[in-house]
């Protein structure tokens, strides 16, 4: 709390209600914070720099663009682990997430900063961010030798990182219902996927989406679940935000939890 918002609170009330605003504040942003994180790989990459005219910088992905927010502290790196960052910081002034960009304080305050540079929120870098779905059920399987918090997942991989299908060319239901048959091969099920609401509206504007209303769901154009009958079972689709465009995770959620 600065100064002069404490000097302008005139009795016990409103300072009572500078401190609730506050608090909540921080509240609302660590549970965005979790939220984001779940679907990482860990390193804290919240966007890459793909040019930038002055202080407006356009990333890769204009999706990436929600991933920060105004005011926020941010630093950069040429690699995705973080492990060595440019010198300097600088933080946000505003947000376009139709255009994709991010406009900076000043992106000199950060030395040599360039295009193909990773960005990150101030902190989140050397293993500071949890290890989200990324890392759990990466895209590439494990090799030999791989070393995840001491396991070696190369020697089982679908029971130990779980199945994975890269093939952009066909729907992404389809893609779904494979994974969800591969678990299924393993002795396992699948009962819940998350996707990005871009994903999630494509999928439920094909008219064989199967849609049902559960728990008092309301539709009036398009739908918040999507129930995909696949041979190893009824997975349901979610739409959440955090969700990369270019994944979607298909799991069991109970087998799945946040340690703390």
């Amino acid at each position: 709390l600065d100064g002069e918002a404490m000097a302008a609170c005139d009795d016990k009330g409103s300072m009572l209600d500078l401190v609730t605003q506050e608090t909540d504040g921080v509240i609302e942003e660590m549970g965005d914070t979790l939220a984001w994180d779940l679907f990482q790989n860990g390193d804290g990459q919240r966007g890459r720099r793909s040019s930038a005219s002055t202080n407006v910088i356009t990333l890769s992905v204009a999706d990436h663009a929600r991933n920060f927010k105004v005011g926020m502290s941010v630093v950069a790196d040429d690699t995705a682990t973080g492990a060595s960052l440019r010198a300097g910081s600088t933080t946000v002034t505003s947000v376009d997430e139709d255009a994709g960009t991010v406009t900076l304080t000043s992106a000199a305050g950060i030395t040599s900063f360039a295009d193909n540079d990773y960005l990150f929120r101030e902190g989140d870098v050397n293993g500071a961010c949890i290890e989200g779905m990324a890392a759990v059920f990466p895209l590439t399987a494990p090799a030999s030798g791989d070393s995840w918090r001491g396991t070696d997942r190369s020697v089982h991989t679908r029971l130990l990182a779980g199945v994975r299908v890269d093939d952009t060319s066909t729907a992404i239901e389809e893609n779904i219902g494979l994974v969800a048959t591969k678990i299924k091969q393993v002795g396992k099920s699948a009962d819940v996927c998350f996707a990005n609401p871009i994903n999630f509206w494509t999928v439920v504007r094909r008219l064989n989406a199967k849609v049902t209303y559960e728990g008092g769901m309301k539709a009036a154009y398009g739908f918040e679940g999507v129930d995909i009958h696949t041979p190893a079972g009824t997975v349901r689709m979610i739409s959440d935000p955090d969700v990369p465009t270019t994944r979607i995770y298909t799991t069991k959620l109970s087998t799945l939890c946040l340690k703390h």
